[in-house]
């Protein structure tokens, strides 16, 4: 559930760890996390893999205040909830500036959002789709443009046009990449209390019943290998895939950091 650098993050914070947050998860990280589970009185050096990490896991969750029942290791029903509180904190919490330093800095960061975009609901254009794309929750319905910010219109078009040069449209249909979700929803975070990055038109989601906002990289079809070029024209623009980042809503890109 969580990725290397989000762990890193959560060891460093606690002052077991002192190296970069480079998601490379090598002998001084596995180090750190070996005390911290022994900060706790757990002794895991008898475990499998598998579990020591889960262990690390419910320490980092236990760190930050969130009831996970014992750090042992084992996915019990209080640990699957405790992952769920987990991606609650993390979308109401802002990270330093070393945990988002392999972000480009083209977009603001999200608390900077209502600078640079306006109040939500201004600044917005409706972009020209390069290919149709299909209503999410009523495939039969066409879109051929979306309500977005003007400031990401034109990123958006350039990915949306890379996308369809790289796929094409019949591969498109075939991956869900056309089933598109919200753009523009004036609303908070599910799942948290801040504004969402749909409230000024900068995020997208996309395919969002393949791609369910608590699924990780072992369920989400966004985290495939057919994938990973979708992904990675939006991060080319800058635009952050939530899912990369956080292991979750991998449905959500946004042109905005952390």
């Amino acid at each position: 559930m969580f990725l290397d650098r989000q762990l890193q993050a959560a060891l460093k914070a606690a002052e077991f760890y002192s190296g970069p947050i480079d998601g490379v998860f090598g002998a001084d990280s596995w180090n750190a996390a070996d005390q911290a589970l022994r900060s706790i009185g757990v002794d895991a050096d008898n475990w499998p893999l598998s579990r020591t990490r889960v262990a690390w896991e419910q320490w980092a969750m236990k760190s930050v205040g969130i009831e996970v029942g014992n750090a042992d290791g084992l996915i019990s029903p209080s640990t699957l909830f405790a992952y769920e509180q987990w991606q609650n904190y993390q979308r109401d919490f802002t990270p330093t500036t070393e945990e988002i330093a392999h972000l480009k800095r083209i977009w603001p960061r999200q608390a900077d959002m209502r600078d640079f975009y306006g109040k939500p609901g201004s600044g917005h254009v409706q972009l020209d789709l390069p290919y149709p794309m299909r209503c999410a929750w009523n495939k039969s319905h066409i879109i051929e443009s979306i309500n977005i910010h003007g400031k990401c219109a034109q990123s958006a078009g350039l990915i949306f046009g890379r996308v369809l040069e790289y796929y094409g449209y019949e591969r498109i249909r075939q991956l869900g990449l056309d089933l598109i979700g919200d753009c523009y929803a004036n609303r908070a975070m599910r799942g948290g209390k801040a504004l969402s990055t749909h409230a000024y038109a900068c995020a997208i989601d996309i395919n969002p019943g393949a791609n369910k906002l608590r699924w990780g990289q072992d369920r989400a079809a966004m985290a495939s290998i057919d994938c990973e070029m979708f992904v990675k024209a939006f991060e080319d623009e800058g635009w952050i895939s939530i899912g990369r980042e956080r292991n979750y809503d991998w449905m959500h890109f946004q042109a905005a950091r952390f």
